[in-house]
């Protein structure tokens, strides 16, 4: 056996044919990466007939200029059964790596642990622990199992169904009761699944964006969606459920029909079998007056028309936030175009021109060490939508603030993601309570008579500069990052101040249009989910 540097063709016929193998370990995802400029290596090991036999991806990001990260992400790809083959993997990967400066590695194999039933419980172990005493001898840490969402941490559970000469109904009728009466449910209700294109990945972003917010982790920026549509191609699928209510409609008259038709049927089948009776307690007139409630088509496409008008009131006042928005924009671009204005960056701008700082790293703070009330510790969450937003609480203690003091937020900073999502800022409030920021933030203090920070603000998430600098810098082999000496190198084309506070002025203003919009809005929403709990009610 040796260990070898494969090419994109001998990591992809490998990896393709392999029972555990993860499209991150695939020739599409190299191809991404390389066009992502982000180094790359594809290793692996050959028997002597010179036939690939394992074969993993590596990519790289340098560390202090002269070291290197690297990250094997669901590698390497083994066959995991065989011991000998993975320490002799393991061994001339740790030589390998040494030659590249490498500091640190990381690798999370695709290799089952434990199974799980649908809520969670053991149902049995993999008979993998060995993997772990193996690891340990050749110099790896265990870091520990996750659950739930992380910002950075991936979860560590994967669902797998095995579809192979399966057919949709041997599915369903592999689910469990509730899961296949829902799936059952939904189907008669009219719920429909179809695949996105390219163009409508909007719908499944606006998705992304409510379950992160929701669940409290930091999503991928849009990019990282379209890059694996573009490389990936026709192997990735992005399904969405949908009702279609014209549709619907029409099938319930239809499925109306056929119902009527059948209960005709029997009726007719039970007064020809009951000529000289009847069937206790219940005549043939009395089965031919029961009165099924649906309304009649007429009906039903004036609720819906009632309900499409609602819909589209909704849309105005959306339409409506985002022409602000515009506006908004176009106002402040045409700051630059008008007046003159001086170079910088951000490292300029601070006060006491050292005033900008990330949170606390590592053992520093922990997540066992949040509690249910004291000092505010903010988080990605309260910045993600671009505006300062209280999400899920977080607190330490007052004792525990003595030793972060250091990391306090104040009123008027701005803060921005350096972690996952990228380049999210908003302005502190006046009235914040005394807080900290976590390690995800970079938080910045400026000083007020060289710029306003809801100019900044406006500049990171508007200007070309800004916008161009903070993507191409956004790098990182896991999930994209910055840091602070990136933030303070940042180049802000900055006008007077005068000029930033009349703009600050006007997007005050702006604002609080906005937000009379935004409370209609949810009004409106409300209003339509009312209107079709009433529809269906037979209210309406």
């Amino acid at each position: 056996m040796k260990f070898t540097n494969l090419t994109a063709t001998e990591f992809g016929d490998f990896t393709e044919k392999m029972p555990y193998s993860h499209f991150t370990q695939m020739t599409e995802n190299y191809e991404l990466k390389v066009a992502e400029k982000t180094e790359t290596h594809l290793v692996g090991i050959k028997n002597k007939d010179n036939e690939v036999i394992a074969a993993c991806m590596l990519t790289a990001v340098p560390v202090m200029k002269i070291f290197k990260y690297f990250y094997s992400n669901r590698g390497p790809v083994i066959d995991y059964e065989n011991k000998e083959l993975v320490h002799f993997f393991f061994n001339e990967l740790s030589k390998y790596l040494k030659q590249q400066r490498c500091l640190y590695v990381r690798i999370d194999p695709y290799l089952p642990y434990q199974y799980r039933n649908h809520d969670g419980d053991i149902t049995g172990n993999a008979g993998n622990d060995w993997f772990f005493d193996k690891m340990k001898q050749l110099g790896y840490q265990h870091e520990g199992f996750t659950t739930g969402f992380d910002p950075i941490l991936q979860i560590r559970f994967h669902s797998v169904l095995n579809l192979k000469d399966k057919t949709a109904k041997d599915v369903l009728n592999g689910m469990d009761s509730l899961r296949k009466r829902n799936t059952k449910k939904v189907q008669k209700n009219g719920v429909k699944v179809r695949f996105l294109t390219k163009e409508e990945l909007p719908i499944f972003r606006s998705f992304m964006e409510d379950t992160s917010e929701t669940k409290e982790f930091s999503d991928r920026e849009d990019s990282f969606y379209y890059n694996r549509f573009d490389h990936f191609k026709d192997r990735v699928l992005v399904p969405l459920a949908y009702i279609k209510f014209d549709e619907y409609l029409e099938e319930l008259h239809a499925e109306r029909q056929t119902l009527n038709k059948d209960l005709n049927k029997a009726l007719k089948d039970i007064e020809d079998k009951t000529p000289f009776v009847t069937v206790k307690h219940l005549s043939i007139k009395d089965i031919n007056n029961i009165q099924i409630p649906l309304p009649p088509l007429t009906e039903q496409k004036r609720i819906a028309q009632i309900l499409d008008k609602a819909d589209e009131l909704r849309q105005k006042r959306q339409q409506s936030i985002e022409k602000l928005d515009e506006l908004l924009q176009a106002c402040f671009l045409k700051i630059f175009e008008n007046e003159k204005c001086s170079m910088s960056q951000i490292k300029d701008l601070l006060e006491n021109g050292k005033s900008i700082r990330t949170g606390p790293f590592g053992s520093q703070l922990l997540h066992s060490e949040f509690v249910d009330e004291g000092i505010a510790v903010l988080g990605i969450d309260n910045a993600v939508k671009n505006t300062f937003k209280w999400a899920k609480p977080r607190f330490i203690t007052p004792e525990k603030y003595e030793q972060l003091k250091r990391y306090t937020v104040k009123p008027k900073d701005v803060i921005i993601t350096i972690m996952g999502t990228c380049g999210k800022c908003a302005v502190v409030p006046d009235k914040i309570p005394l807080s900290i920021n976590t390690k995800h933030l970079c938080c910045i203090t400026l000083d007020f008579d060289k710029c306003n920070p809801e100019f900044l603000h406006s500049y990171f998430l508007l200007h070309p500069t800004s916008i161009n600098f903070l993507k191409s810098r956004a790098k990182g082999a896991i999930m994209a990052g910055l840091n602070m000496s990136i933030i303070k190198d940042l180049p802000v084309e900055l006008p007077s101040i005068e000029i930033q506070n009349e703009f600050a002025e006007l997007k005050t203003k702006i604002g609080l249009q906005k937000s009379k919009l935004i409370n209609q809005l949810q009004e409106q929403d409300n209003l339509f989910q009312s209107l079709q709990q009433r529809a269906f009610n037979g209210e309406l």
